[in-house]
């Protein structure tokens, strides 16, 4: 018979030695990992057309500012994907897109007018032309906008979204534009300005 004091004296390093043993093949194994994937190329497919009620377009500008992340710390405070299209030279309209990222979800539809609910200090999509104060969230607004996806990824920023509606003037007796059409891009990613 093995006497107490020799059995722990080599049980308890065998018992150790079966409790690291696993532990130290596992970290010992290096399994392949797969490269990330490229960020995806910037585009834009952009199919929007703004029109007055007379059926006439309105020209845009084509140069963007767009941004991703924290939009409005003051007051908003929220992540959100912004994309506008301006002309430097003010002789085309400009047109603004929001996206609260956490208000809403890709595959949304969201009836205008766009209106804030709570706790949000502003619409989770809004659509504003700026020549003529014409947007999503009047009361008159009508019509849908469809957010098919977006993501503010390391890199890059994406958007896609359609709209079929009729924005409203903010400025009393302005009137209304027609908007139709869908909008796709990734950019690269850049931090809304504070």
């Amino acid at each position: 018979m093995v006497p107490t004091r020799k059995l722990r004296a080599w049980l308890l390093p065998a018992l150790l030695g079966l409790v690291l043993l696993p532990a130290c093949s596992e970290e010992e194994k290096k399994y392949p990992t797969a490269p990330a994937p490229p960020p995806p190329t910037p585009f834009v497919e952009d199919s929007l057309v703004f029109r007055h009620l007379d059926g006439s377009v309105i020209a845009m500008g084509d140069t963007t500012l767009n941004c991703c992340g924290l939009f409005d710390p003051g007051f908003v405070n929220e992540e959100a994907i912004r994309v506008i299209y301006y002309d430097p030279a003010l002789q085309k309209n400009s047109w603004q897109f929001i996206v609260l990222t956490g208000a809403t979800t890709p595959g949304s539809v969201h009836t205008l007018p766009t209106l804030s609910v709570a706790p949000h200090r502003i619409p989770a999509v809004s659509l504003f032309v700026h020549g003529g104060e014409y947007s999503s969230s009047t009361e008159l607004a009508t019509g849908t906008i469809t957010i098919h996806s977006f993501e503010c990824a390391t890199s890059t920023l994406s958007v896609d979204f359609s709209v079929d509606a009729v924005l409203d003037a903010e400025l009393a007796g302005g009137g209304q534009i027609t908007v139709q059409g869908r909008f796709r891009a990734v950019f690269p990613r850049t931090s809304c300005p504070n």
